[in-house]
């Protein structure tokens, strides 16, 4: 065996697998979903003394978030079992809902 051969040999052993990179591409697209919806329930304020409609679209933005962010959590947890990922995973997931829960509890602050 060659030096080059041990080298490509360690190159190969440090790249992740195929289904962590798969399941990290699934998640980190439902979190930026769930973070967009987040960011839309913060940006959205009252247009006005009569507006009655902004609480509601708060409370859909934050509603989609929190149900994005379970689809993201499950997905996690069977990613963890099976395919070997990290469970520094869930910190994405908890930041998000936790977020959008703490913008639903000010809705008529901002």
């Amino acid at each position: 065996m060659t030096n080059t051969d041990s080298i490509t040999k360690v190159r190969r052993a440090a790249s992740p697998p195929p289904a962590i990179l798969l399941s990290a591409f699934v998640l980190l697209a439902l979190h930026v979903a769930g973070g967009y919806f987040v960011f839309l329930a913060i940006q959205t304020t009252s247009a006005g003394p009569h507006d009655d409609d902004f609480p509601g679209i708060i409370q859909m933005m934050v509603l989609l978030s929190i149900a994005t962010e379970v689809i993201a959590a499950a997905l996690t947890a069977v990613f963890i079992s099976f395919v070997g990922l990290r469970k520094w995973w869930f910190v994405l997931s908890a930041g998000i809902s936790l977020t959008a829960v703490v913008r639903l509890l000010f809705v008529f602050v901002v």
